[in-house]
């Protein structure tokens, strides 16, 4: 385990200078990110906590005539949709220390957190394969580790974290924890996720209450998720999954609705914005633009700022779109065929049932709130980079079984590993101001 640690944060920290060095777009904070977070916990420094319930603004302006948010409670800027006990490590910085410490280390923190979260992927994915696997610990992890940490998925999020990134590191960390069996420690880990993003929360719990219902009308076992021995106590288990999970969706949706009681105005698109049934969904792209995330960046992001007139002229334009368009394209397959592998270790490894309500999750995301995913190809495209991880390395896995000797399959795979994380940095270098 030291060894695996040494190497994951040796690759972490090479990753990391590469892309200080060489992507345009670096590795802190976007500007407008950055705005944001700082009106965010500016306003709450300035202005009662409890006159907002603990909600705050969510925008971009960074001064004064623009915006004045920090100098009084203008209740048409309150955004309903984060609360502030997410950001709490921010506040804390920011009231304490000042809004430049924030700006300082605001970024690191968002760093160490996806760096946990990949280890913790790397770690689950070693004891999903063990099972099926025959290539050494150490290596499945770093293959595991490399893959989530150097995604473009992952890269939009050191740019830009969402509350995702605290989300996913806690699920990741309960899943880990179910499956050394600390039961008690790991209900905690889903509570604290749901508190963190209570959307991706109650869509698992929605995922396991269905299943215990639907097994109870057929008369049927329930699939057990969680236990690792069919035991009569899995029911019972999930239940207690749900109820952790439920309960700080519970809270934030009470908190919601005082605010909104009590507050005249205030900033969010609703529910059906986000499917793209308004009427007026200029950005819903469909069931295609949803998916269109698995190629790590728009295919728009190839020819923005690019005269169409290029195509009767310019040859090193051409060449360039051209070539945008191939990696984007090959992302997207490279992306499909993760997916194979996760799919494939469903079927060869029982362990690998405990992603499925996190997986039913980010499917009900794509299909559902078409316009969002449409937008963003931020927040909600971090939680596929464990599948991509996971997937990537159990197909890796899968296609090498048959070579006997572990040096072989090692000298084989690393070409066929460094082609595909060289893609990922090439991805991420080609990510846009609006990631």
């Amino acid at each position: 385990m030291k060894i695996r640690l040494l190497l994951y944060s040796m690759i972490w920290v090479s990753y990391l200078l590469l892309m200080a060095h060489l992507a345009p777009l670096g590795i802190d904070w976007l500007p407008w990110h950055e705005a944001r977070i700082i009106n965010f916990v500016e306003f709450l420094r300035v202005n009662p906590y409890w006159d907002s319930f603990g909600f705050s603004v969510w925008n971009e302006c960074t001064s004064e005539e623009d915006c004045p948010i920090v100098f009084s409670l203008l209740t048409d800027k309150i955004y309903l949709s984060k609360h502030s006990i997410v950001f709490l490590h921010f506040l804390f910085l920011n009231n304490f220390f000042g809004t430049e410490s924030l700006i300082l280390f605001g970024p690191s923190i968002d760093k160490i957190i996806i760096f946990i979260t990949a280890i913790s992927c790397a770690e689950l994915c070693i004891m999903l394969t063990q099972s099926v696997s025959k290539i050494p610990e150490l290596f499945t992890g770093v293959i595991s580790f490399s893959l989530f940490a150097v995604n473009p998925w992952t890269y939009k999020m050191i740019l830009s974290g969402w509350t995702e990134i605290y989300f996913l590191m806690f699920m990741l960390l309960a899943f880990v924890s179910v499956l050394k069996k600390y039961y008690k420690i790991s209900l905690l880990l889903f509570f604290i996720a749901g508190i963190y993003n209570s959307q991706w929360s109650l869509l698992i719990a929605v995922f396991l209450m269905a299943i215990l219902f639907l097994s109870y009308l057929n008369k049927e076992r329930s699939v057990d998720f969680f236990v690792t021995s069919p035991t009569e106590k899995s029911n019972t288990f999930s239940l207690y999954v749900i109820l952790s999970l439920l309960i700080p969706v519970g809270l934030f949706i009470g908190l919601r609705f005082f605010a909104s009681l009590s507050l005249d105005e205030v900033t969010g698109s609703s529910l059906l914005s986000r499917i793209g049934i308004t009427g007026n969904d200029l950005h819903n792209g469909g069931i295609l633009g949803s998916l269109q995330f698995l190629g790590g960046n728009r295919i728009s992001q190839c020819i923005e700022g690019i005269d169409l007139s290029f195509l009767s002229g310019d040859l090193r334009t051409k060449i360039l779109v051209f070539n945008c368009l191939l990696s984007i394209v090959g992302m997207f397959f490279v992306s499909l065929a993760s997916l194979t592998g996760f799919f494939l270790l469903l079927k060869k490894a029982n362990l690998s049932l405990i992603l499925l309500p996190l997986f039913f999750a980010l499917i009900a995301m794509v299909f559902i709130l078409q316009q969002s995913l449409s937008i963003h190809l931020m927040g909600y495209s971090y939680i596929f980079s464990v599948f991509f991880a996971i997937g990537m390395t159990s197909l890796i896995i899968f296609l090498f079984q048959g070579i006997k000797s572990n040096a072989l399959k090692v000298t084989f795979i690393t070409p066929v590993l460094s082609g595909i994380l060289i893609l990922c940095i090439h991805i991420s270098m080609l990510t846009g101001i609006n990631s």
